[in-house]
């Protein structure tokens, strides 16, 4: 269906929470949209019965569902690379 992806973390096999995945932002046509739809009324059935509902997705997709702040720490845990890059180029001297 292609709903969800590997992090990058897990594809370079690095950094912490390897086994999470993320919401492709690809998926985007009518039936993915439709089947997103659907995985948040499963999430609002097992939050309303307290039947378990296992996804394994990172803490940042969690914390922008109840509105908390999102730190760097979060990006880490998706994207180890992207954030020593990022590293970088803030921490360049300005020559």
């Amino acid at each position: 269906m292609g709903l969800l992806i590997a992090t990058p973390n897990n594809s370079h096999n690095e950094g912490e929470s390897r086994s999470k995945y993320m919401i492709n932002p690809t998926a985007n046509n009518s039936y993915q949209l439709s089947l997103f739809e659907f995985i948040g009324l499963l999430m609002g059935c097992s939050i309303r019965t307290g039947a378990h509902l296992a996804l394994d997705l990172p803490a940042m997709l969690w914390k922008q569902i109840v509105g908390q702040d999102i730190g760097n720490g979060d990006f880490e845990e998706i994207d180890v690379k992207f954030c020593e890059y990022a590293k970088g180029i803030i921490e360049c001297p300005n020559e």
